[in-house]
């Protein structure tokens, strides 16, 4: 309000001051006595000239304007580090002051012109340089992102489907038959379906009959031809888990006072992997029902941080453009702006110097996946973490597909550069143990650095009227035969038969990869760089 009153007071002061300035008859000194009786009523102070008349472009106004358009580029790159792309300042001076007062001020400056620009008039000058300086980046950005043409025909398509009934009516018909085939190729007919309760309870042998006859062309997988999806070890394995979940089959971790025994599985299920990944004693960390939900929480972290810390209203993160969707689940979810930077064409690595230039006082954390999906190719998590470290920002490393593979290469002869709580930065980390852990399906570990961090996930309500209700996950029961048999697979396959798991899977996919890079495949060539599967 200070900043708009003060400009409102400078616009009605310059239509005065013009008028007046059309009347004066001495020099003398720079300014008549006309000119300093309308500045003491104007609250502006003039700065007297003494200086002799020269040439509208002489050399010296010249530089004193380039000097000018120097310092609003200072200025402009300033704002951006300390406002962020979208500080309120620039805003309010663009829309109440500068699209107003645009006209005015070259008209002023160009009747001063056989003077010397005061300070005012070169501040005044830099503001417009870095609002036009600002425009013109934000225009160079759109036309230099990704996929220009892909977004102009999506916005032309939604304008067409939203506004030309024909165009709507085909749009529409199209999905129909999308959503036609999509029923067609995924729902199977079969024997005998249900919309509704049975009149009567049916025999146990009747419902496995069906359950046989619905699963008998459900094992594709098994013939190991299937990539991603399931993640199977040994029959013996999956006896044991199987046995343990029928145990637990009634547990639920939201009351460890009924099943203390869970409670303890739990925590030592996450101490085992927090050890994995080289985290020392303030380490800490939470099961979750997997990879998504994990990052759901470490973003939701990493939002209340912002705020409480930081006093970050807007948050934003940063990721490259193969970061897991899950992540842009999280934006929609928190209201946050997640924002993906590209990769480098060559290492499909995230590329670094675009991580830099979107930084923003928005920014509470990076994200470095270990591996990405598309793929498999792994961050440079130290770099990212040094980026974090500088700035005072979150790093959350995205394990979730690298799992107990990342966490056992240096033992199975494959090093990799440090990715995990060795490196001073990294601050939080997401592992799926339900992936080449073997774990069943629905199991994850988000860990933290510090307790500190991990609070911020939690979600608390004193004031229901049932009672103190609280959960550490975004899940209030939760399944605790998957934490049970989580920890009995990890107890029975041990880090020896997880580094010997890893030497087979990492082997055999270099093994494919070297031959795709030979050409030993016909119309097949290998996209970035496969660090892991």
């Amino acid at each position: 309000n200070r900043t708009n009153s003060s400009l409102l007071l400078f616009r009605s002061t310059m239509s005065h001051q013009k008028s007046e300035e059309v009347s004066k008859t001495s020099r003398r000194d720079g300014h008549t006595s006309d000119d300093r009786e309308s500045a003491a009523t104007s609250g502006l102070s003039l700065v007297p000239i003494s200086l002799p008349l020269e040439p509208v472009f002489s050399r010296r106004r010249m530089l004193n304007v380039a000097g000018a358009l120097a310092n609003s580029l200072v200025v402009f790159y300033a704002t951006n580090k300390l406002f962020g792309r979208h500080q309120k300042l620039v805003q309010a001076l663009e829309s109440s002051f500068f699209v107003r007062t645009a006209r005015e001020l070259f008209e002023r400056l160009i009747a001063r012109a056989p003077k010397r620009l005061d300070t005012f008039d070169c501040a005044l000058l830099s503001l417009a340089a870095l609002i036009l300086c600002r425009r013109l980046f934000r225009l160079y950005t759109y036309l230099t992102g990704p996929k220009l043409a892909d977004r102009f025909m999506g916005s032309a398509v939604k304008f067409l489907s939203r506004f030309v009934p024909a165009v709507r009516k085909e749009v529409e018909k199209k999905n129909r038959e999308a959503v036609a085939d999509m029923e067609k190729s995924l729902v199977q007919p079969t024997e005998q379906s249900f919309v509704e309760l049975p009149p009567q309870g049916m025999k146990s042998e009747e419902v496995m009959r069906l359950i046989d006859s619905r699963t008998a062309g459900e094992t594709a997988w098994k013939g190991g031809k299937v990539s991603g999806a399931v993640y199977h070890c040994e029959e013996s394995l999956m006896k044991v888990a199987a046995d343990v979940n029928a145990k637990y089959l009634l547990s639920n971790p939201l009351h460890p006072d009924l099943f203390p025994s869970l409670r303890q599985m739990e925590a030592e299920v996450v101490a085992m992997v927090v050890s994995l990944f080289n985290g020392d004693s303030d380490c800490c960390g939470s099961v979750t029902s997997g990879g998504t939900e994990s990052i759901l929480l470490a973003m939701k972290s990493y939002r209340e941080w912002g705020r409480v810390v930081k006093g970050i209203e807007k948050p934003e993160v940063i990721a490259s453009v193969c970061v897991h969707a899950a992540f842009d689940k999280a934006a929609d979810y928190f209201g946050m702006k997640l924002i993906k930077v590209a990769i480098d064409p060559v290492t499909s690595e995230i590329d670094l110097k675009q991580v830099r230039a979107a930084l923003s006082c928005n920014t509470v954390a990076l994200v470095g996946s270990c591996p990405h999906f598309p793929h498999g190719t792994i961050d440079p998590i130290e770099e990212l973490a040094e980026i974090a470290r500088r700035h005072q920002l979150g790093l959350h490393v995205d394990a979730c597909l690298g799992s107990f593979l990342v966490s056992t290469m240096d033992a199975a002869g494959f090093p990799l550069p440090p990715f995990d709580f060795r490196v001073p930065g990294v601050t939080s980390i997401s592992c799926d143990p339900h992936k080449y852990g073997f774990a069943p399906k629905g199991t994850s570990v988000l860990m933290f650095r510090d307790a500190g961090l991990r609070t911020f996930q939690f979600f608390t309500c004193p004031e229901w009227t049932g009672g103190i209700y609280a959960s550490p996950t975004i899940a209030g029961s939760r399944p605790g035969a998957l934490v049970a048999s989580t920890w009995a697979v990890m107890l029975s396959m041990g880090y020896k038969g997880y580094v010997n798991s890893c030497k087979t899977i990492v082997a055999c996919a270099r093994r494919i990869a070297e031959r795709i890079s030979a050409g030993d495949v016909p119309g097949i060539r290998l996209v970035g760089r496969p660090d892991v599967s």
